[in-house]
């Protein structure tokens, strides 16, 4: 997960399936994202995207800065039968 302080986006699913996760209020919000369907990320707001089926999503934001960026846990792969999917998705 990680949020900006300045940059707000909003993203596109072109293609497949990604797993959306926001934190909000301390509470981690989870959303199956399917082609066609849109997310905004406000400022603030740690977000993280998985891919559950090869994917392609489209960034839009404010201006971005490289600064901008804090990461609030560390990059990598993840167990996705850890997420506890429903099984048509994997």
């Amino acid at each position: 997960m990680h949020h900006h302080k300045i940059k707000e986006e909003t993203f596109y699913v072109v293609k497949g399936v990604v797993l959306l996760e926001t934190r909000v209020d301390g509470q981690v919000l989870r959303r199956i994202m399917h082609p066609g369907e849109i997310a905004h990320i406000a400022v603030g707001v740690p977000h993280r995207f998985t891919g559950i089926r090869t994917a392609e999503i489209i960034e839009f934001s404010t201006y971005h800065r490289e600064d901008d960026s804090y990461r609030d846990e560390l990059a990598g792969a993840v167990d996705l039968a850890s997420l506890n999917l429903p099984k048509d998705l994997l």
